[in-house]
Protein backbone atom coordinates (compact mmCIF):
# COMPACT_ATOMS: atom_id res chain seq x y z
CA UNK A 1 0.00 0.00 0.00
CA UNK A 2 1.18 3.25 -1.09
CA UNK A 3 1.61 6.39 1.73
CA UNK A 4 -0.05 9.50 0.42
CA UNK A 5 2.49 12.01 1.43
CA UNK A 6 2.24 15.97 2.01
CA UNK A 7 4.37 18.41 -0.45
CA UNK A 8 7.77 18.88 1.73
CA UNK A 9 6.67 22.83 1.15
CA UNK A 10 9.91 23.45 4.23
CA UNK A 11 12.69 21.33 2.78
CA UNK A 12 12.49 19.15 5.64
CA UNK A 13 11.26 15.92 5.29
CA UNK A 14 14.67 13.97 4.91
CA UNK A 15 15.73 14.89 7.61
CA UNK A 16 13.65 13.33 9.89
CA UNK A 17 13.31 12.53 12.53
CA UNK A 18 14.65 15.67 14.22
CA UNK A 19 14.16 17.76 16.74
CA UNK A 20 10.90 19.52 16.71
CA UNK A 21 12.65 23.35 16.84
CA UNK A 22 14.33 22.08 13.74
CA UNK A 23 11.56 22.10 11.70
CA UNK A 24 9.77 25.24 13.92
CA UNK A 25 13.11 27.43 12.85
CA UNK A 26 12.61 26.21 9.16
CA UNK A 27 9.06 27.24 9.38
CA UNK A 28 10.19 30.45 10.38
CA UNK A 29 12.89 31.12 8.66
CA UNK A 30 11.27 30.14 5.06
CA UNK A 31 8.30 32.64 5.96
CA UNK A 32 5.98 29.43 5.72
CA UNK A 33 2.03 29.87 6.12
CA UNK A 34 -0.03 26.83 6.55
CA UNK A 35 -0.35 23.70 8.73
CA UNK A 36 2.73 21.59 10.25
CA UNK A 37 1.69 18.63 11.56
CA UNK A 38 4.33 16.60 14.29
CA UNK A 39 4.11 13.33 16.14
CA UNK A 40 5.71 12.83 19.23
CA UNK A 41 7.51 9.23 20.13
CA UNK A 42 4.28 8.12 21.67
CA UNK A 43 2.06 8.83 18.78
CA UNK A 44 0.86 12.51 20.20
CA UNK A 45 0.22 14.56 17.16
CA UNK A 46 0.48 18.20 17.11
CA UNK A 47 -0.80 20.73 14.83
CA UNK A 48 1.19 23.94 14.23
CA UNK A 49 -0.20 27.08 12.73
CA UNK A 50 2.07 29.36 10.78
CA UNK A 51 1.40 32.71 9.20
CA UNK A 52 4.54 34.16 7.06
CA UNK A 53 7.17 32.42 9.43
CA UNK A 54 4.73 32.94 12.67
CA UNK A 55 3.49 30.35 15.06
CA UNK A 56 0.24 31.51 15.98
CA UNK A 57 -1.46 28.77 17.88
CA UNK A 58 -0.25 25.60 18.37
CA UNK A 59 -2.56 22.28 19.76
CA UNK A 60 -2.67 18.75 20.19
CA UNK A 61 -5.47 16.57 18.27
CA UNK A 62 -6.85 15.45 21.27
CA UNK A 63 -7.42 19.39 22.58
CA UNK A 64 -11.01 20.95 21.94
CA UNK A 65 -11.91 22.59 19.00
CA UNK A 66 -10.95 26.78 19.35
CA UNK A 67 -14.39 27.49 19.18
CA UNK A 68 -15.30 25.18 22.33
CA UNK A 69 -12.13 26.44 24.29
CA UNK A 70 -13.33 29.94 24.16
CA UNK A 71 -16.48 29.46 25.36
CA UNK A 72 -15.32 27.57 28.25
CA UNK A 73 -13.04 30.67 28.33
CA UNK A 74 -16.00 33.41 28.05
CA UNK A 75 -14.79 34.81 25.44
CA UNK A 76 -17.71 34.17 23.53
CA UNK A 77 -21.21 32.42 23.55
CA UNK A 78 -22.19 29.29 22.20
CA UNK A 79 -24.79 31.52 19.82
CA UNK A 80 -22.09 33.56 18.65
CA UNK A 81 -20.14 30.42 18.31
CA UNK A 82 -22.55 29.00 15.48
Amino acid sequence: MSEERTPDVIGVRTSLPAPGWTVLDAAREQRFTGEVVAHTDVDVEYRIYFDRGEAYVAERATDPSLGTRLVDAGAINNAQLE
